[in-house]
């Protein structure tokens, strides 16, 4: 419906689920995310580009599916997310989706791996890179200084990290999760702040968030999108972040 009202402007984000206690509550075993991710991929594809669809896989089965209302677009812009499967990044690149990536929880080297795999893996499927965006989402906050940016983002930054630091507590991973062991408390070392200040959020006054645009331009990035609810912070404080951001940055870059 969101595609047929924008007249095919629609662009779909899909990730894998990560969270054990998820997969419980579902009775799905963890194991078969990967399986599960490529059929609801090769489903949604599917139904977009069929006025009726049938599919016979491993997980789904279904005859003579219609989608209505039908889609302006028959095969939409579908774009991977990826925190540290090197996977996932191969796998969009394989097929020609997009690819986003979440920098404050790998760093910006560690987003420039990622986007060197997708990279190489779009080439090696015979796509062009300078056809295919990489997307990252960045935690916001813009300030007129540093100081008081760093005051009004500090707290509520340290909350969304605890958040997510809870949410993994359980570290039980399975075989599709190569390299999330002990996840948990590396999470929790984001908990610090000045961590998360050295190139990881897009927090700060107008010159700092400037060359933070550029680092993440040499990084691969070409696309951002913005957290800037912040757990705890007044919405007065989101919305003067986003005046000063429409104001003192977003000319630059039209």
């Amino acid at each position: 419906m969101v595609d047929a009202l924008s007249g095919g402007r629609l662009d779909i984000g899909v990730v894998r689920a990560f969270l054990d206690f998820e997969f419980e509550a579902l009775q799905v075993d963890m194991g078969e995310s990967r399986d599960r991710f490529n059929e609801a991929v090769e489903i949604l594809l599917g139904t977009w580009a069929n006025e009726r669809f049938s599919y016979q896989g491993r997980h789904n089965r279904f005859e003579n599916v219609m989608m209505r209302p039908r889609p302006v677009q028959r095969r939409p812009r579908i774009i991977v997310g990826t925190v540290l499967s090197p996977e996932s990044a191969r796998y969009a690149g394989l097929n020609g989706f997009g690819l986003m990536v979440i920098p404050y929880a790998v760093t910006l080297e560690g987003v420039k791996q990622s986007v060197k795999i997708y990279h190489e893996a779009l080439l090696g499927a015979g796509h062009n890179i300078e056809d295919h965006t990489v997307q990252a989402t960045f935690h916001l906050y813009a300030a007129s200084t540093e100081a008081e940016a760093k005051a009004a983002a500090r707290e509520p930054m340290e909350r969304y990290v605890q958040y997510f630091a809870d949410a993994i507590a359980g570290d039980r991973w399975s075989k599709d999760y190569v390299g999330y062991q002990g996840m948990a408390e590396k999470v929790l070392g984001l908990k610090n702040f000045d961590v998360l200040y050295d190139g990881r959020v897009m927090i700060g006054d107008p010159p700092r968030l400037h060359a933070m645009m550029e680092r993440a331009l040499e990084a691969g990035i070409g696309e951002l999108s913005f957290i800037t609810m912040l757990p705890g912070l007044e919405q007065a404080k989101v919305l003067d972040c986003l005046r000063l951001f429409a104001e003192e940055i977003m000319p630059r870059y039209r």
